[in-house]
């Protein structure tokens, strides 16, 4: 009974030692992170997503939208069912 107990004890030492750390680790790559982008825009530059995706291509200009495949694009189910075949 005493070794059970020795066991237990070790068994919850040990996940509340992981536990520490896991937070530990999260604690310190969010405070790496937010001086990152804090040293990042204080030299005027963005790490913003949304400036690094380029703006939709017209339908005029895109390939995707010719007569052929716009249907598949555009959800027509009735006007996919031979395409599909």
């Amino acid at each position: 009974m005493k070794i059970l107990r020795i066991i237990l004890l070790v068994i919850v030492i040990l996940i509340g030692l992981m536990t520490v750390l896991g937070f530990e680790e999260n604690w310190r790559g969010a405070h790496d992170w937010y001086a990152y982008v804090h040293d990042h825009e204080a030299r005027g530059e963005s790490l913003d997503f949304k400036g690094l995706v380029p703006p939709p291509v017209p339908d005029d200009q895109n390939f995707a939208m010719t007569s052929l495949l716009s249907p598949l694009f555009r959800g027509d189910s009735e006007k996919t069912e031979g395409i599909c075949r």
